[in-house]
């Protein structure tokens, strides 16, 4: 059995680094996101310069 104290340590260093994970993803994710908007916009223009 584990002292409280341990316990509580572990718990908030699981937390943490699910947290920083999660962040991390989240900031993967916005810079892909922003790059695919820049990319599409990109495209429909060239498309509508074309087909206009």
């Amino acid at each position: 059995m584990y002292p409280t104290h341990t316990f509580h340590m572990s718990l908030a260093v699981k937390h943490c680094t699910l947290y920083s994970h999660l962040y991390t993803v989240h900031f993967i994710w916005h810079r892909v996101f922003s790059y695919l908007n820049e990319i599409i916009q990109i495209i429909v223009q060239d498309w509508l310069i074309h087909t206009v």
